[in-house]
């Protein structure tokens, strides 16, 4: 039986409407449009049930497929190599696992004690470090995060930026093969879907008539958001560059489920060499277009290159408040995956 997610038909015109916008790539001979749902063979039901709601709810004739991501979890023996007493992973550890993985983690990232905030205060730039208390050192730390809700950024702050896991290596690294591969096919525009995203059948009509109405305009976009909280405190503008449109600059937005990139966005990250100094890709994305808090992650070299500089900047964009996928609430694969820099908090211990 379908899924409550799960409609039997788009309605004819939304329908109509994103056909004709594949058709129409196809007949400029462009790369055409991709649509791609990533997931783990070992997680079966995970993706079959991603599946089934694809084939179901997505317009046909478009290009979908499943995606095999990679499974950082088929590397755990190597954090038993080499362990430290306290239970911290050892360099040489930390080093056969991007090995095995194609990859160097930003080593940064992790802040668990206050030589861990001092450190990321002088990588993001700030003055008098060495001079400030432990307390003043942590205050200013936590005014990073003033943009956001207090109780949604002391969270975030108590465990994701405590450290890094197998299952965000591996997320990451999944998102970053797809976005290769699409730049080198030469693909027009890719939607990425993670296995546990639903959408409704309205969103890929939606998107395409937006992205119609953007390339009749001349408006040159990188990134839009189908699925993705919103952070920051402050609302998301309307794009009222584009008469006409339903879109929202995008401000920094995580837990991003669905999203799209553009033929030039798609380049811009390809190129940009994330998997030097990799980082969880829900961090990544939304640094690009917008301000992440924590400024030492603004200063990656990967997140500089793909901003485009003096070549206009990443334009990310939204839906706003509006619903076009929801999410199967089957539990996360990567936050309490094994660690391989930092650790998981207090309340795990």
């Amino acid at each position: 039986q379908p899924c409550k997610f799960c409609s039997t038909s788009a309605p004819p015109r939304l329908a109509a409407s994103a056909m004709a916008v594949v058709e129409g790539a196809a007949a400029l001979g462009g790369g055409g449009t991709r649509l791609r749902a990533i997931s783990l063979r070992r997680c079966t039901e995970r993706w079959q049930d991603c599946q089934a709601h694809m084939e179901r709810n997505l317009p046909p004739g478009l290009d979908f497929a499943m995606a095999e991501g990679c499974d950082g979890s088929q590397h755990r023996n190597l954090l038993t190599v080499d362990a430290e007493p306290e239970g911290g992973v050892s360099e040489v550890a930390v080093q056969a696992a991007e090995a095995a993985m194609g990859c160097r983690i930003y080593r940064g990232w992790p802040v668990c004690e206050t030589e861990d905030v001092l450190r990321i205060l002088a990588a993001g730039g700030e003055e008098d470090v060495a001079e400030l208390s432990e307390v003043k050192a942590w205050e200013r730390y936590r005014a990073w995060f003033s943009d956001w809700p207090r109780e949604r950024a002391m969270a975030y702050m108590d465990f994701h930026c405590r450290h890094v896991t197998l299952g965000e290596i591996g997320a990451a690294l999944s998102h970053w093969h797809l976005i290769q591969e699409a730049c080198s096919d030469g693909v027009d525009w890719m939607v990425v879907f993670e296995d546990d995203a639903r959408p409704l059948p309205e969103a890929l009509p939606r998107l395409t008539e937006e992205i119609a109405l953007l390339a009749r305009h001349g408006f040159d976009w990188d990134l839009i958001y189908i699925r993705a909280s919103l952070y920051s405190k402050a609302p998301e503008a309307p794009l009222d560059e584009v008469p006409g449109s339903s879109l929202f600059w995008a401000r920094h937005r995580k837990v991003t489920d669905a999203y799209c990139l553009s033929r030039r966005g798609l380049a811009r990250i390809a190129a940009s060499g994330f998997s030097d100094s990799l980082i969880a890709f829900d961090e990544f994305l939304p640094a690009l277009h917008s301000e992440h808090p924590r400024r030492d992650v603004m200063r990656l070299p990967c997140v500089e290159r793909a901003r485009g500089g003096d070549e206009g900047g990443f334009v990310g964009l939204s839906f706003g408040a509006l619903v076009l996928s929801e999410v199967a609430r089957v539990g996360s694969e990567t936050n309490l995956s094994p660690c391989v820099l930092g650790d998981h908090g207090a309340e795990l211990c």
